[in-house]
Protein backbone atom coordinates (compact mmCIF):
# COMPACT_ATOMS: atom_id res chain seq x y z
CA UNK A 1 0.00 0.00 0.00
CA UNK A 2 1.23 3.59 -0.62
CA UNK A 3 0.74 5.18 2.55
CA UNK A 4 2.71 2.95 4.65
CA UNK A 5 5.85 3.83 6.21
CA UNK A 6 8.61 1.84 8.31
CA UNK A 7 8.93 3.59 11.41
CA UNK A 8 12.48 4.92 11.24
CA UNK A 9 14.13 7.20 13.89
CA UNK A 10 13.32 10.60 12.24
CA UNK A 11 9.62 9.60 12.53
CA UNK A 12 10.10 8.77 15.87
CA UNK A 13 12.30 12.25 16.92
CA UNK A 14 9.20 14.22 14.21
CA UNK A 15 6.12 12.79 16.68
CA UNK A 16 8.25 13.30 20.20
CA UNK A 17 9.08 17.11 18.63
CA UNK A 18 5.20 17.51 17.43
CA UNK A 19 3.93 16.40 20.51
CA UNK A 20 6.07 18.40 23.01
CA UNK A 21 5.14 21.64 20.39
CA UNK A 22 1.53 20.41 20.58
CA UNK A 23 2.37 20.81 25.14
CA UNK A 24 4.41 23.46 24.86
CA UNK A 25 7.22 21.72 26.07
CA UNK A 26 10.30 23.42 25.29
CA UNK A 27 13.05 21.40 27.30
CA UNK A 28 14.77 17.92 26.87
CA UNK A 29 12.86 17.17 30.80
CA UNK A 30 9.99 15.31 29.72
CA UNK A 31 11.27 13.60 26.95
CA UNK A 32 11.44 10.11 28.65
CA UNK A 33 8.02 10.20 29.87
CA UNK A 34 6.83 11.10 26.64
CA UNK A 35 8.75 8.64 24.10
CA UNK A 36 6.96 6.18 26.74
CA UNK A 37 3.45 7.42 26.31
CA UNK A 38 4.44 7.93 22.41
CA UNK A 39 5.64 3.97 22.17
CA UNK A 40 2.86 2.37 23.68
CA UNK A 41 0.41 4.83 21.79
CA UNK A 42 2.00 3.48 18.89
CA UNK A 43 1.62 -0.23 19.74
CA UNK A 44 -1.85 0.76 20.76
CA UNK A 45 -2.73 1.83 17.32
CA UNK A 46 -1.12 -1.00 15.72
CA UNK A 47 -2.85 -3.27 17.74
CA UNK A 48 -6.67 -1.99 17.14
CA UNK A 49 -6.16 -2.02 13.38
CA UNK A 50 -4.48 -4.86 13.40
CA UNK A 51 -1.31 -3.43 11.21
CA UNK A 52 2.03 -4.25 11.78
CA UNK A 53 3.23 -0.78 9.85
CA UNK A 54 2.44 2.77 10.90
CA UNK A 55 0.21 4.63 8.43
CA UNK A 56 2.09 8.01 7.40
CA UNK A 57 -1.30 9.54 7.86
CA UNK A 58 -1.36 8.74 11.65
CA UNK A 59 1.90 10.04 12.55
CA UNK A 60 0.01 13.04 13.46
CA UNK A 61 -2.82 11.87 15.08
CA UNK A 62 -0.07 9.71 17.31
CA UNK A 63 1.13 13.35 18.37
CA UNK A 64 -2.26 14.39 19.43
CA UNK A 65 -3.03 11.18 20.91
CA UNK A 66 0.29 10.94 22.98
CA UNK A 67 -0.25 14.89 23.97
CA UNK A 68 -3.90 14.21 25.14
CA UNK A 69 -2.63 11.19 27.23
CA UNK A 70 0.30 13.48 29.17
CA UNK A 71 -1.92 16.56 29.65
CA UNK A 72 -4.39 13.95 31.41
CA UNK A 73 -1.52 12.56 33.52
CA UNK A 74 -1.70 13.52 37.20
CA UNK A 75 1.59 12.10 38.44
CA UNK A 76 0.29 11.08 41.56
CA UNK A 77 -3.27 10.14 40.61
CA UNK A 78 -3.73 10.12 36.79
CA UNK A 79 -1.45 6.55 36.31
CA UNK A 80 -3.67 3.39 37.51
CA UNK A 81 -0.05 1.30 36.53
CA UNK A 82 2.53 1.06 34.46
CA UNK A 83 4.64 -1.75 33.02
CA UNK A 84 7.74 -1.39 31.37
CA UNK A 85 7.69 -5.12 30.09
CA UNK A 86 5.47 -5.29 27.01
CA UNK A 87 5.01 -1.63 27.65
CA UNK A 88 1.38 -1.47 29.25
CA UNK A 89 0.28 1.76 30.98
CA UNK A 90 -3.64 1.73 32.55
CA UNK A 91 -4.88 5.24 33.42
CA UNK A 92 -7.80 6.46 35.45
CA UNK A 93 -10.59 7.78 34.17
CA UNK A 94 -12.19 7.66 30.52
CA UNK A 95 -9.87 6.03 27.98
CA UNK A 96 -8.10 8.54 25.81
CA UNK A 97 -8.09 6.01 22.86
CA UNK A 98 -11.92 6.06 22.35
CA UNK A 99 -12.05 9.43 21.50
CA UNK A 100 -10.15 8.85 18.28
CA UNK A 101 -11.69 5.46 17.28
CA UNK A 102 -13.39 7.26 14.44
CA UNK A 103 -9.66 8.32 13.24
CA UNK A 104 -8.81 4.91 12.94
CA UNK A 105 -11.70 3.19 11.45
CA UNK A 106 -10.63 3.42 8.21
CA UNK A 107 -7.05 2.24 8.87
CA UNK A 108 -8.46 -0.61 10.74
CA UNK A 109 -7.44 -3.94 8.24
CA UNK A 110 -10.48 -6.21 9.14
CA UNK A 111 -8.63 -9.61 7.75
CA UNK A 112 -6.17 -8.67 10.42
CA UNK A 113 -5.85 -11.32 13.59
CA UNK A 114 -5.06 -10.47 17.17
CA UNK A 115 -2.72 -12.37 18.76
CA UNK A 116 -5.46 -14.10 21.09
CA UNK A 117 -7.05 -15.28 17.65
CA UNK A 118 -4.53 -17.00 16.54
CA UNK A 119 -5.30 -20.82 16.80
CA UNK A 120 -2.00 -22.71 18.13
CA UNK A 121 -1.64 -26.38 17.46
Amino acid sequence: MHWQVIFTEDYRSQILADTKMLLGIDDDSKDEILTFIIDDTINMVLAYCRIEILPRQLLGLISQMAANVYERLDFNDGISSITEGDRKIEYRGRAVFDEYRFRLKPFVNVRGTLPSEVQRS
